[in-house]
């Protein structure tokens, strides 16, 4: 599944507190994980994961990120992220 046309608030809404954003260099390949509630400040709401990985810059690289390579995820510590018996 892609996640270059969900929202910022659609992220929140499901749950997801970090996104994963993967280097599109071959040679790097480094994987930059960040916190949705620091950087919410940043972005609004309405924005698409598409535009903020526009954005973004590879931590290790400096490169940009492709679209398609950035992916929400939830933290081992957020809330109902464990294992539900």
């Amino acid at each position: 599944m892609t996640w270059s046309h969900s929202t910022f608030a659609d992220l929140i809404a499901q749950d997801y507190d970090q996104l994963e954003v993967f280097c599109a260099n071959p040679k790097c390949r480094g994987i930059t994980v960040l916190k949705l509630d620091r950087i919410a400040k940043y972005w609004r709401k309405d924005e698409t994961v598409a535009a903020i990985a526009a954005r973004l810059r590879c931590a290790v690289c400096n490169q940009r990120p492709d679209p398609r390579m950035v992916k929400p995820s939830r933290s081992a510590n957020a809330p109902g992220a464990g294992r539900h018996m």
